[in-house]
């Protein structure tokens, strides 16, 4: 016991134990901040993170009488038809945050993905909004100025919540961290 306790006072040892009771349980080392972010995650979550869709254009191929693939040719202008179709793609998970992804199935329609509710991040965050860093606020008052414009729905009040908008986007682009190399001697 009594080398136990000093063993403690050793920085490596101490950093060593502290690095394999993160790894056991990451849970105990979070902090209000890692919390309010996760949150953020949430409510800011973007599918687009998740998937790429669009538009394409391929040339169309059909068989011929024999099963060989032929070119389908367009009697108009005597070249390759070209089809457009609409398509989803998936990301590969290991590009992405899976952690607010509650749910991924495969229906008769696609794969359909869900991410964590938007709509209680946002609630939990207006409830804790004295846990949040400067710009975790001003991000979470962006995205309340977003919703309460899509909500506005061309009323008066738009303007000025465009506004609000513009002023929030403002700072947060001067609250972005500085980096090393902005940085010169």
């Amino acid at each position: 016991m009594i080398n136990g306790c000093r063993m403690l006072r050793n920085a490596k040892i101490k950093k060593e134990i502290e690095r394999l009771k993160k790894e056991r349980l990451k849970l105990d080392f979070l902090s209000e901040s890692d919390i309010f972010q996760k949150y953020m995650d949430i409510a800011f979550g973007d599918i687009g993170d998740y998937v790429k869709f669009g538009k394409k254009q391929v040339p169309q191929w059909a068989k011929d009488k024999k099963g060989k693939w032929i070119p389908v040719i367009d009697p108009n202008t005597n070249m390759q038809k070209i089809v457009e179709y609409s398509y989803v793609d998936l990301k590969e998970s290991i590009e992405v945050d899976t952690s607010i992804i509650s749910e991924v199935s495969e229906g008769k329609n696609g794969i359909k993905i869900k991410l964590a509710d938007r709509m209680k991040a946002l609630d939990w965050l207006s409830n804790h909004m004295n846990m949040a860093t400067d710009e975790q606020k001003a991000r979470l008052e962006l995205l309340k100025a977003q919703k309460a414009k899509l909500e506005s729905d061309g009323n008066m009040d738009s303007e000025a919540t465009e506004q609000k908008i513009d002023n929030i986007a403002s700072i947060l682009s001067q609250m972005e961290p500085v980096k090393d190399e902005d940085i010169s001697d």
